[in-house]
Parts: C-alpha cells; structure tokens; sequence
C-alpha cells in the first residue's frame, strides 16, 4: 500500500509545473488570427524552386502567374492563370501556427508558410509532384538531382498580394 501511495505521490509531483503557459498560447491564437486575416484574398505565383508545381489534388503543372484565393469563409480556389477556371474541388484551409493546413474532402496536407505580410506569401512544400514520376521528363542524372533537392529543401512557391482583388 505504501508503494501504490508513492507512485501516486510523485505522478502528482512530476504533472505539475510551477511555470505559467498561459501567455505563449494566448501569443500563439493573436498571431494565427493575424496569419488568417494576411493570408485573406488573391495571391499570384511569381516564383517557384520548381516549375511547374503541383496542389494537391487537381491542380497539376501550375506555372508562374497562377492564382491561389483564400477566401475568409476559409474555402481555396487555385487556378492556373488568373482568368482561368478553379482547378480545385471542395478545398478549405486553416491556419495554425507556421502551417497552412488543406481540407480537400478527407484529405489533409499542408505548406510550411516560410513568410507572410500584406504583400509576400511564401510556402513551402515537400511533396513531389505526381507528374514528375511519371512522364519521365527529365533525363536520369537531372531528374536524379532534382528529386534529391525537393527531398532536402522542399519546394518553395512565392506568391504576391494582388491588391483590390486582381
């Protein structure tokens, strides 16, 4: 009996903390609010460690000038020019923290946001493009060089704020 009264003594003991977190999480829910009122609107692709990239899970081989749109009900539209037609289906998106979180039926996946104020959005991503496997499009060493890349650094996409909506 004297065991099972120590064990559940320091169980207590080692649960709790004397230090205060209250003030990191109320930091953490300002700057995803702040994350989610930035990220709001029409962003266009100005640059990309690889082209053409893809989003998951329609929206493959998007170029520069593609257009991603956040819209404050938190749906995603993507398309690949910026008069085009929505090459995605059924798409939201959260915020949390450092990730941009993607909601495409019972699919999730997200983007690193590497940076994000009112004019830059820069994403990264460490999933290889589906068509890269499959066309074959690179001869073997460069394909063999740029699929070691997107494994180490991922891809990043930089993106721009157009401004009144595009």
């Amino acid at each position: 009996m004297k065991h099972v009264f120590y064990i559940l003594l320091l169980a207590i003991f080692l649960g709790c903390k004397s230090e205060n977190k209250g003030s990191d999480v109320g930091k953490t829910v300002i700057s995803e609010k702040k994350s989610k009122s930035l990220i709001n609107g029409k962003w266009k692709v100005i640059n990309s460690t690889v082209l053409p990239f893809e989003h998951i899970s329609y929206c493959e081989k998007l170029e520069l000038n593609s257009v991603f749109e956040f819209k404050t009900d938190q749906t995603l539209n993507v398309y690949k020019s910026p008069k085009g037609k929505a090459c995605t289906k059924d798409q939201t998106f959260k915020v949390r923290g450092k990730k941009l979180e993607i909601l495409e039926w019972d699919m999730i996946f997200d983007y690193e946001i590497m940076k994000l104020t009112s004019d830059t959005l820069e994403l990264k991503i460490k999933r290889i493009p589906s068509y890269f496997l499959a066309e074959g499009i690179l001869n073997a060493l460069n394909f063999e060089k740029k699929l070691k890349e997107i494994k180490e650094n991922g891809i990043i996409i930089t993106l721009e704020n157009i401004k009144n909506g595009g």
